[in-house]
């Protein structure tokens, strides 16, 4: 079994629950983000949900919350910044996988091998692959969107298609008090535009996109929180 790496974690005054939910904040969430997986192997290492050196998700809420950052390059962001940002923000986590009910053959640079095909845990398209293994968590996600009723919005940090689908259908379905948007990844993976950063916020800022694949961030609930948008608005122009 390849279990989610955040099954009941303690970070400050933050806890995960038995389904790698982030349940016990500090606040009343209000906003709820929600990925695929974060596999426990022996070279994923992130500190904190998104913790991951390849995406700029960390690196696109600091620049939100008033941090003028390095464009160009990733900066490590420390947990206790992380966790400022979603006391401000009023965020928490879950993702959809909760584990795969695989033998762990390789574990080395977040693979697995089965019938000698290997297949990469971060990667969503490997995922895919291994749809019969999974153990999806979206039944856990809803109980606890409909226990938490602050929770008033979904972001899902990438499209709402494959397998990924059906259990995006169910949230939805069974959690009529929250909206449901899809946000482009934070990886910004085949993301037109440079610097990458400037172009994911434009993206989850500003985003009109006529076939809806994905929305963008609630400015009011932003703005609510401090986030000065006009100091974004040169990014609607590019």
């Amino acid at each position: 079994m390849i279990p989610h790496i955040f099954i009941n974690k303690s970070f400050e005054n933050f806890e995960t629950n038995e389904y790698a939910i982030l349940d016990k904040t500090p606040y009343k969430p209000e906003v709820l983000i929600l990925g695929t997986f974060n596999p426990e192997t022996k070279d994923n290492l992130p500190d904190f949900f998104y913790g991951r050196k390849e995406n700029w998700f960390w690196y696109a809420f600091r620049s939100l919350c008033g941090e003028k950052l390095i464009e160009t390059k990733r900066e490590e962001t420390k947990r206790t910044k992380m966790l400022e940002i979603c006391k401000n923000l009023k965020m928490t986590f879950a993702d959809l996988i909760f584990k795969l009910n695989i033998e762990k053959v390789n574990s080395t640079k977040n693979t697995v091998q089965i019938k000698h095909m290997k297949y990469n845990l971060i990667k969503d398209k490997d995922l895919e692959k291994l749809k019969n293994y999974i153990e999806w968590n979206t039944e856990n996600i809803i109980q606890f969107l409909n226990k938490n009723n602050t929770i008033k919005a979904v972001y899902f940090t990438r499209r709402q298609n494959n397998i990924w689908e059906n259990q995006c259908k169910k949230i939805q379905k069974n959690c009529k008090n929250v909206k449901f948007t899809n946000i482009y990844t934070p990886t910004g993976q085949r993301l037109k535009g440079k610097p990458r950063l400037k172009f994911l916020l434009k993206h989850w800022l500003y985003n009109n996109e006529p076939d809806n694949r994905f929305g963008k961030l609630n400015q009011e609930w932003l703005s609510k929180h401090k986030v000065n948008l006009a100091n974004f608005e040169i990014l609607n122009s590019y």
